[in-house]
């Protein structure tokens, strides 16, 4: 097998357009991941900037009240990880930045695709694109050349007459092919980890080992695919036309299917259906700047009886401040239940897809892809959801700040002063690992797996038959 390797590999070698358009993809992976590394990184150094920006105007602030200052808000901003530089994922079209204010949950807002529209019709030529798309059809085309010039050059049938087993043949003629693929992933890869060394952690290493192996196991599968049908088909063109179109299927047509279908099983509300239902629900309960609000007067009068008083002046805190905390409260309820059951559907149909995914080993790539590169939806719904934990707590110290810090009810020219505001801390949010999300990729590598496992054991099974087309 191994010398059946070594005369193919010559045999490509030989072949000047195919080694020529070889030179031309490295050189195009070389410098895309270069610049993508180099884009990324000056996207990392902006964003911290803008971070120690925006504490220093929260630290800066003048004396004023706690409340005026939940108004004032701060910012989250979406961390850009090491590995986005290789696949961007949702990123370009979900946001980065997150206002945090009290009373109010904000979208995400400024993706990238809102500054260049142009991303959305064109995309962006990343790593992943050329190996996605382009090194794909590229070795289709290699696998096809290997096996296409052995059958009709006679070559194969000469091996066979000679007592070579056809099975071994056509496993060498892949692996021949994979090793090629394998040496350009490779190439991309350690572009990216040289130029970003001093930055990368253990869990990034994890992170593009599973790349690395995701797009090796389904540029297997494609070889495998090619090299079977040309075989088993009477003509290598027809071989070579039923994969070419199983790999449109799989790219343009499958994804858009399974993505309606899964729409449809699982519905999300429109965005106005959204705000109208939550802003109905949301006035059934306690309105902190509504001096007639039925429920505030409830509150007022459980306090009443709490602290043994009989008006909100002779309270020894400021119930303005529990009023609005009680507010909060309520709203961060409706929130749960609502953006709840949005995110639960979302991840349903990502679920739904990746049943679909079976029979699209490009989906479960894909995937994988942004899934390892940390820019898939469960790293973005991860971040938004630690983004509202913190928003809450910062929201409430503000609040109790108000209520407990020392002013009486209807002082509101009562103020905090700069040494409380230095003390609300920062939010620090840190990227999951991929090991604690391995288990939502699970179906992804079980389906590559069993594409594989499939075409290998049809490879191996092929026999010495007159019938193949040889």
């Amino acid at each position: 097998m191994k010398s059946f390797m070594i005369i193919e590999l010559k045999r490509l070698i030989r072949e000047k357009y195919l080694f020529s358009f070889l030179i031309v993809f490295i050189v195009s992976l070389l410098i895309t991941s270069y610049f993508s590394v180099i884009q990324t990184n000056q996207k990392i150094l902006n964003r911290e900037l803008i971070t120690e920006k925006v504490r220093k105007e929260w630290e800066e602030l003048d004396n004023m009240n706690p409340h005026t200052a939940a108004h004032f808000g701060t910012y989250a901003f979406k961390p850009i990880t090491v590995l986005s530089a290789f696949d961007e994922g949702i990123n370009a079209y979900t946001g980065n930045v997150l206002r945090l204010e009290g009373h109010i949950q904000h979208d995400i807002v400024h993706s990238e695709l809102s500054h260049f529209p142009l991303i959305s019709y064109f995309g962006k030529t990343t790593p992943s694109f050329l190996l996605q798309y382009i090194l794909s059809i590229f070795i289709i085309f290699i696998a096809f050349v290997t096996i296409n010039g052995d059958k009709e050059s006679g070559r194969l049938k000469l091996y066979v007459v000679q007592g070579a087993e056809l099975s071994k043949i056509l496993i060498s003629n892949v692996l021949t092919v994979w090793f090629i693929s394998i040496l350009l992933t490779l190439t991309t890869f350690s572009t990216q980890i040289f130029i970003n060394i001093k930055y990368l952690t253990q869990d990034d290493l994890l992170r593009s080992f599973v790349l690395l192996l995701s797009y090796s196991v389904y540029y297997l599968i494609l070889i495998l695919l090619t090299i079977y049908s040309s075989v088993v088909l009477k003509s290598a063109v027809k071989g070579l036309t039923l994969v070419l179109s199983l790999w449109f299927l799989w790219v343009i047509f499958l994804p858009r299917i399974s993505s309606n279908i899964s729409d449809s099983i699982y519905n999300l509300p429109t965005r106005n259906e959204l705000i109208k239902t939550m802003k109905a629900e949301r006035e059934k309960g306690v309105d902190g700047h509504n001096p007639f609000d039925k429920k505030r007067d409830e509150l007022k009068d459980s306090l009443l009886r709490k602290y043994n008083v009989n008006t909100i002046e002779e309270l020894p805190i400021n119930f303005d401040g529990v009023v609005m905390q009680a507010d909060e409260e309520f709203g961060n309820m409706v929130w749960d239940k609502h953006y709840g059951n949005v995110n639960n559907t979302l991840i349903s149909q990502r679920k739904a897809n990746q049943y679909f995914n079976i029979v699209n080993p490009f989906s479960s790539l894909r995937n994988l892809s942004i899934g390892a590169a940390g820019t898939d939806l469960l790293h973005h719904l991860h971040f938004l959801k630690n983004a509202e934990e913190y928003r809450r707590v910062f929201i409430k110290r503000l609040n109790d700040e108000l209520a407990y810090g020392g002013s009486k009810t209807g002082e509101w020219d009562w103020k905090s002063d700069n040494k409380f505001f230095k003390s609300v801390e920062d939010l620090k949010y840190e990227q999951p690992t991929f090991s604690s999300f391995l288990s939502y990729y699970l179906l992804d590598v079980f389906s590559l797996i069993i594409w594989v496992a499939i075409l290998l054991f049809l490879a191996s099974s092929l026999k010495n038959k007159r019938n193949l087309a040889i």
